[in-house]
């Protein structure tokens, strides 16, 4: 008995088994298979792509705030708390100092020391902002020690010494001396500078052999330095 309940097999007529049977032909098969269809072709599905993690705006830099920081560290050194260790670093520096104009002196050249003052010790606005920034009170520092001290050690030794400091805070009304935000003099206080060395070196106005001219402050030109051969 031929099982036709699979779907993918196919029964011949009962009349052409009998015929060839008769025939002495080939018995036929009883079933043919019919050919399964074709497997579908499955695409490979691409993954997801992963989500970008969402980036983060910086915010703008504080250059205020860094600049004020950096201010605070060198105000640091005028904290009257901390004398005994500042009289110890000034000691230490004038011993370098006083070596290097002994070998200076024995060369045959002159020797002159330029203290140069630090922006909160000429700008009002900036020591009292620092002051608010790190809670501390005037008194808490004395801002002339670095000069006080470290000058008078020099001029002990016998050194020239030009302290710009109160040449600063006497011409501060005029305007300001340092770049924005930055711990270097702008053009004004270069000039200042230059002016008053100027005028240490060469109260005559005569460098070796050359005259000096500077009205940088009264002209306000970058080439206010002019020279002239003196005969």
């Amino acid at each position: 008995m031929l099982d036709a309940s699979k779907r993918h097999l196919k029964t011949l007529p009962l009349v052409d088994y009998l015929h060839g049977c008769l025939t002495g032909g080939r018995t036929p098969r009883l079933v043919k298979k019919t050919p399964l269809p074709p497997r579908p072709t499955l695409k490979p599905v691409p993954p997801k792509p992963k989500p970008k993690p969402a980036v983060r705006k910086k915010p703008p830099p504080n250059y205020r705030k860094q600049f004020t920081a950096i201010e605070s560290q060198r105000m640091s050194l005028c904290l009257r708390s901390e004398d005994a260790a500042f009289q110890v670093l000034a000691g230490r520096t004038a011993e370098i100092v006083i070596e290097l104009a002994a070998e200076v002196g024995e060369s045959g050249s002159r020797f002159v020391v330029m203290l140069i003052p630090d922006q909160y010790q000429v700008d009002q606005h900036l020591f009292d902002e620092i002051l608010s920034t790190t809670g501390s009170r005037r008194d808490d520092y004395d801002v002339d020690r670095p000069q006080r001290v470290l000058g008078s050690a020099l001029r002990s030794a016998g050194i020239e010494v030009l302290d710009l400091l109160p040449v600063f805070r006497q011409s501060a009304a005029g305007g300001g001396f340092y770049r924005p935000q930055d711990t270097h003099w702008n053009r004004r206080g270069s000039e200042l500078a230059a002016t008053h060395l100027a005028k240490l070196l060469a109260p005559d106005g005569v460098f070796g052999g050359s005259a000096l001219f500077f009205d940088g402050l009264e002209s306000g030109r970058p080439d206010a330095w002019s020279s002239a051969e003196v005969h």
